[in-house]
């Protein structure tokens, strides 16, 4: 994801998005294993849940994904 500043959205990405799996995914951030790999994408989404913004963003990236 190029241009996105917030790791949290690239992880969620990689993850919901791209199908890779949490323990590939977590040494590249500084997380030991999929499980704080998982826990931020829990956080995440429930940010989501009241933050139109971060919602918008992520609705924006579904839609890209499926293209």
């Amino acid at each position: 994801m190029k241009g996105e500043a917030d790791d949290r959205v690239k992880i969620w990405a990689r993850i919901r998005l791209g199908g890779e799996r949490g323990v590939d995914v977590a040494s590249e951030y500084g997380y030991r294993d999929g499980a704080g790999v998982a826990h931020v994408i829990r956080r995440l989404e429930k940010a989501a849940k009241t933050n139109r913004v971060l919602a918008r963003k992520l609705a924006g990236l579904k839609l890209e994904a499926s293209a």
